[in-house]
């Protein structure tokens, strides 16, 4: 857990276990090209055997891992989350909250810089450049919440601006809010502002303890 077996570590696993089933004369010989023509170089399986594998193999795939630092990982364990569910138990039967009062909300940033595409160019040519409206942009917040019962809020986003202005939201959503701060980061203040909007919202049930 949270250290996955790369491609190379794939292939060199796969040598060390062909080496054990010649040793124990489960099989007569391991492919020649396994094998280092020189003598400083790796014993490994070839790449052609890995994609083989993976494709013989459906459940298997290669996936990029989300960064998770030490911290969350050694925190993450069957004790915590044992301890976090018994605690989530006895707060649902002491104010008996349904599907419609438990509310997610979560945050995620926006570049203003779009992504470019692939593009043809001729091999062997370094510099392959495509026009932007900028190369580091700026990150706007979005903020979102949705309840158990699957109801969801209209987008709530941060620009990172000092005032705000009724235009930026003009090709958003009908109900998307919006507000203006220095660092474009989730603050306390925003976040009162932000409870505080969803208290307005004409919902069915409104979120009375997301805040």
């Amino acid at each position: 857990m949270f250290y996955g077996l790369g491609l190379t570590e794939l292939r060199t696993l796969a040598f060390e276990f062909a080496k054990a089933l010649k040793a124990a004369r489960r099989i007569k010989k391991i492919p020649e090209s396994w094998i280092p023509k020189e003598k400083t170089g790796q014993s490994i399986a070839t790449r052609d055997w890995a994609e083989g594998f993976i494709k013989r193999h459906s459940e298997l795939s290669l996936r990029r891992p989300v960064s998770t630092t030490l911290g969350r990982a050694a925190a993450f364990n069957p004790t915590v989350v044992q301890n976090f569910f018994d605690l989530y138990e006895k707060i649902l039967e002491s104010y008996q909250f349904t599907a419609a009062t438990v509310w997610n909300m979560d945050e995620t940033g926006l570049s203003t810089v779009h992504k470019t595409k692939f593009v043809l160019a001729q091999k062997g040519q370094r510099c392959v450049a495509a026009a932007s409206s900028g190369e580091r942009g700026d990150n706007v917040t979005l903020t979102i919440a949705v309840s158990a019962a699957g109801e969801k809020i209209p987008s709530f986003f941060i620009f990172p601006r000092v005032q705000m202005q009724d235009k930026i939201l003009l090709l958003g959503s009908a109900d998307a809010k919006g507000v203006a701060n220095g660092s474009d980061w989730q603050r306390l203040t925003l976040s009162y502002n932000f409870c505080t909007i969803l208290n307005i919202m004409p919902l069915k049930r409104a979120p009375k303890r997301l805040c």
